[in-house]
């Protein structure tokens, strides 16, 4: 996952793969592990005790999510090891990575134990993407759940109904906005009708500008990952999980994006405060005073630390406006 993490737009991997991708194993490995009795220290055991469960298969996907998440000093090493932020060949030393990561996520789970009584507890602090979790789970077990429907005069279960959408997404992918046809992953339509306008660049573009544009994008890992990313500020309301992010949530970040937007954003960047005419409306980084990306290494120290005199004859950073 920290391989994916730096690229743009980011890949995520969810828990619904890995919750997919475990019932077929589990299912295989119910039909061939022996179900005879072992004894060992007296207690006995069985490597196949019954079918596979809803417990079983949460619990394996709550070991693969964990495994697979994003834990937050994978931000410390990507600034320290990345080129193009501080370069520290020392911070690739697996004892520093772990000693730093171990005290992060024990800080952490420390803090959320200290408020349980407050963020774990109450039903209500449950938060919503893992309701679809909890409802996958049931539907690949439970059969009472209606996990069989008809469609087109047959009757498919959810599983193979899920498969046969993943294939279809799948060649769509390969043979439009991600390989032969990338102009519908960033499908800024508006501007074909005058490609030299900087007045559509600026509302319509989804790279260089406002992002009021009603079809985006195609891409539907485009559309996931925008809730992280700069692409486009109007799906940024999408966040991570479109489907099961609830409407309220999505109400108030649209207001908040349009208060934000048009009533600070784009003043600043019409009357170039703090430089921001110069630069494009929305940006990933930081700029020098000739336009280029702002170089972290000419304004630190061996160490890292902030050389005011390196700063001083370096550049300042005029940032974009929507930072």
């Amino acid at each position: 996952m920290k391989f994916f993490s730096v690229r743009f737009p980011t890949i995520r991997i969810d828990s619904v793969v890995s919750q997919v991708i475990t019932y077929p194993f589990g299912k295989f490995l119910e039909k061939i592990l022996p179900t005879r009795r072992f004894k060992f220290l007296g207690r006995s055991f069985s490597l196949n005790p019954g079918p596979f469960n809803q417990k079983e298969h949460m619990l394996c996907t709550v070991m693969a999510t964990i495994g697979l998440s994003y834990f937050y000093a994978g931000g410390i090493f990507e600034l320290q090891i990345l080129p193009m932020f501080f370069d520290q060949a020392w911070a690739r030393n697996p004892v520093w990575q772990h000693c730093i990561g171990i005290s992060m996520q024990c800080m952490g789970y420390g803090l959320a134990g200290l408020a349980r009584i407050f963020i774990v507890f109450p039903d209500y602090c449950i938060y919503p993407s893992n309701l679809a979790t909890f409802v996958l789970n049931r539907s690949l077990h439970e059969k009472r759940s209606g996990s069989t429907f008809e469609a087109f005069g047959h009757m498919v279960t959810r599983y193979r109904y899920f498969l046969a959408l993943s294939a279809a997404y799948f060649i769509w992918h390969v043979t439009g906005p991600g390989y032969c046809f990338q102009a519908l992953d960033n499908f800024n339509w508006p501007t074909w009708f005058n490609q030299k306008s900087k007045l559509l660049t600026f509302l319509f573009g989804g790279v260089n500008g406002l992002g009021l544009n009603p079809f985006p994008t195609m891409d539907w890992t485009r559309t996931t990952a925008l809730g992280i990313n700069v692409e486009s500020p109007s799906l940024k309301l999408n966040n991570d999980q479109p489907f099961v992010t609830p409407y309220f949530t999505i109400v108030n970040a649209f207001v908040g994006c349009a208060l934000v937007g048009f009533l600070f954003l784009v003043p600043i960047y019409l009357n170039n405060i703090w430089y921001s005419g110069y630069l494009p409306f929305t940006a990933n980084g930081i700029f020098d005073r000739t336009g280029k990306r702002f170089k972290l290494k000419a304004v630190v120290d061996a160490r890292g630390n902030l050389d005011i005199a390196k700063f001083r004859s370096y550049s300042v950073f005029p940032i974009s406006s929507d930072c």
